[in-house]
This record gives C-alpha cells, sequence and structure tokens, in this order.
C-alpha cells in the first residue's frame, strides 16, 4: 500500500553527452517534468446532443525544464548556441610598435592586442612623440588590455599611435556565440532524495534547448532556464520510445 514512504523531496543531477562525452551541468536548483498530449475526439449524435464516443491521441512529449547556476565554461558555451569552447592560452611576450588609433572622441578606450599587459608605452608614429601616463592616457584594466586616452592632453582625437608593452602568460578559454543553436546527443537524470526513492532516467535521445531571457545583474544569483527536450530514440521506438527510468525497489 502506498504510504508516507512515498512522499518525495529531492533534486536532481543532469549529464547531457553532445557526441563529446557525458557532461555534467552541474547544480539545478529547480527541475520540473513537463508533460503534452493533444487528442483528436469523435462525437456521435445521441437524443439531439453530440456526445464523445472516441478519443485518440494523436501527438505526446516529454520534456524536462531546468534551471542551471553554474557558469562554467561548458556550460557558457551551451547557453550561447557555441560549437565547442577552445584554449586560447596567451603565453609571456611582448609587443613592439602595435599600431592603435585614438578614438574620435576622446576620454574613450583602446585596447592591446595581448591582454595582462604592463610597462607600457605609448608613442606617436616612429616613436615620437611619446605621450605621458596620467596626462595622455589612463592604464585603466592592464588585465583586460584597456588603456583610456584622454581629452585636454596632447592624444589628438583619431590619432596613429604605437604601443610598447610586456604581456604576461594567461589561460583563457574561447566560445564563439551562435554557431550551434541544436544541441542534440544523450542524456541521464539521477534524481536523489532526501525523502522518497531515488531514480535515473537515462535518455538516449534528446536535444538541450536555451531560449529566453538569463539575468546578469549583480543583484541576484545568475540562472539560466534550460529546456530538454526528449526525442523518441528511433532505435527503441516500440519497446523504449523515451528511454527507461529506473527506480530503488526497496
Amino acid at each position: 500500500m502506498p504510504g508516507a514512504e512515498e512522499y518525495t523531496l529531492g533534486g536532481a543531477t543532469v549529464w547531457f553527452d553532445d557526441g563529446n562525452g557525458l557532461l555534467n551541468l552541474g547544480n539545478i536548483p529547480n527541475v520540473s517534468l513537463v508533460r503534452a498530449i493533444e487528442k483528436l475526439e469523435h462525437f456521435t449524435p445521441k437524443d439531439g446532443q453530440r456526445k464523445k464516443d472516441k478519443s485518440i491521441v494523436t501527438t505526446a512529449s516529454l520534456a524536462l525544464n531546468l534551471t542551471m547556476d553554474e557558469f562554467s565554461k561548458n556550460n557558457l558555451d551551451l547557453l550561447m548556441y557555441g560549437n565547442g569552447d577552445t584554449s586560447v592560452d596567451q603565453s609571456s611576450g611582448s609587443a613592439t610598435d602595435e599600431a592603435a588609433t585614438a578614438p574620435l572622441e576622446l576620454d574613450r578606450s583602446i585596447f592591446t592586442a595581448f591582454s595582462n599587459y604592463s610597462s607600457l608605452v605609448v608613442t606617436g608614429p616612429a616613436g615620437t612623440p611619446v605621450y605621458v601616463l596620467g596626462t595622455d592616457y589612463e592604464e585603466t584594466d592592464p588585465v583586460e588590455g584597456e588603456i583610456k586616452i584622454i581629452s585636454g592632453g596632447t592624444v589628438t582625437a583619431g590619432a596613429t599611435l604605437e604601443l610598447d608593452y610586456s604581456y604576461a602568460a594567461r589561460a583563457l578559454n574561447q566560445v564563439l556565440p551562435g554557431t550551434d543553436f541544436v544541441k542534440e546527443g544523450n542524456a541521464r537524470l539521477l534524481f536523489q532524495t532526501s525523502a522518497g526513492k531515488k531514480f535515473k532516467w537515462i535518455i538516449p535521445n534528446c536535444a538541450l534547448e536555451v531560449d529566453g531571457e538569463t539575468d546578469l545583474s549583480s543583484e541576484t544569483w545568475s540562472e539560466a532556464a534550460v529546456s530538454l527536450q526528449v526525442l523518441v530514440d528511433p532505435l527503441l521506438a516500440t519497446t523504449q520510445p523515451y528511454g527507461r527510468i529506473i527506480q530503488d525497489a526497496a
């Protein structure tokens, strides 16, 4: 007989495989199962009234709505429709006579080609004139390579500049947004409980869909809504169309 031991409280761990192996999507604060069916209904007149005498399901779908809040390099790639994050590590080195152009409106920024700069020298063409830090420009953010050209100095709007600097090594990952809008593969969900029985859902065919807004403000924890659409596996369409769910018996 069903009893209080069947009441369930827990959360899910979700892995998604886009062909490169199962990726743990990290912390999932919320997960919900979405079921939808459409039916074709038939009515027959009885005693002057149309009464339903047949109803068949014409479409059916299953999906998992997930909330993700870990913005790892892999998750960022998924959320930004990337085609796989890549390493673009920066080795240490130096730049000499790197070409740059002052903004057309001063008190705006330019950026060095390499980040993590130090020992910056800003000059005109062929090293003349040598511009003065704090008077002509500011080192606004050396880590990201930002230089602000100051109004009131001797740098004119649109002037040709040359940059000499050293740059430190930096480990970097790159995501190319908008290159892969469809993420299809397989997935596995483990629903672990503090009350009730845990279960796992092995999903052989699915699509990961990202839509809507993701709040990236500083006022709250950033979260992203993701829909895992469970697709029929053509190899198991008659026996396990949506995979299989396994639950502890005891």
